[in-house]
């Protein structure tokens, strides 16, 4: 039954790189009947589910390897958490399902310390981290984000550009809902480093700027996203900000 198992799973991956997903779901079904604790067919049929755009669908095949691969297990908590973190409904039940899943991850992390080195625990330990800032913010605990967030980037070479898009992307989220626009215009700040092309960052941090009343930074900024994206929303927050600039001068010097 492995044997057949891992065929069907090499067969399943073929069938997917040829964006036949249907008949490799089909593999991957087979593959979870024959080897029910093999994790791999379950996280592999998400995937596709996730590709498809059918995230409930992905959440069952999960739950239901959870429930035969065993509830312990470090990859199919930590994903699912993500997708739930992610969803669309936002609940108790849901957070405290999340907050379940998270508590085993850290478990299973704990478990497999002594067979991991400083970087591959402190790799697992920020894919924890990163959930429960998502997880904060989802439930409004903006403060709570924000001190989880800042303590998981003091070392932000260590973390992935994925990990901290997300966690930048999450600081500044729950600073701007604190109304700190300085924090909240930094944190948006470090997107634009991170990802310089990305027009929605520089447009995002000179809005922060332009709420923390700092008119010349959102200029900078919003001049730059307008050079990238000549819409009509950038023009209208960079006019905001030379009207904020102007009425920020003394009377005799206001045009």
């Amino acid at each position: 039954a492995q044997r057949r198992a891992a065929q069907l799973l090499d067969g399943g991956l073929l069938l997917e790189s040829r964006q036949q997903s249907e008949q490799a779901g089909r593999h991957f079904r087979q593959a979870m009947e024959l080897a029910p604790a093999d994790i791999r067919a379950y996280l592999l049929l998400a995937e596709i589910y996730r590709l498809q755009e059918k995230p409930e669908s992905a959440i069952e095949v999960l739950e239901n390897g959870l429930a035969k691969a065993g509830e312990d297990r470090l990859q199919l908590n930590a994903l699912l958490a993500q997708y739930l973190v992610n969803g669309p409904q936002q609940d108790e039940e849901v957070w405290s399902r999340i907050a379940t899943h998270l508590d085993r991850y850290d478990q299973a992390v704990e478990r497999l310390r002594p067979l991991l080195s400083q970087q591959a625990r402190r790799e697992l330990e920020v894919e924890g981290d990163v959930l429960r800032v998502q997880l904060l913010v989802r439930r409004s605990e903006f403060a709570k984000a924000v001190e989880l967030a800042k303590k998981t980037l003091i070392d932000p070479a260590s973390i992935s550009r994925r990990n901290q898009i997300v966690l930048w992307r999450s600081l500044e989220q729950a600073s701007r809902s604190l109304g700190q626009w300085e924090s909240a215009a930094g944190a948006a700040y470090e997107l634009v480093r991170i990802q310089p092309e990305d027009v929605s960052s520089r447009v995002l941090t000179g809005l922060d700027w332009l709420a923390a009343g700092k008119p010349d930074q959102a200029i900078g900024q919003l001049e730059l996203a307008l050079a990238k994206d000549d819409s009509n929303e950038t023009r209208m927050l960079l006019a905001a900000a030379h009207l904020q600039q102007q009425r920020a001068q003394p009377a005799g010097r206001q045009q």
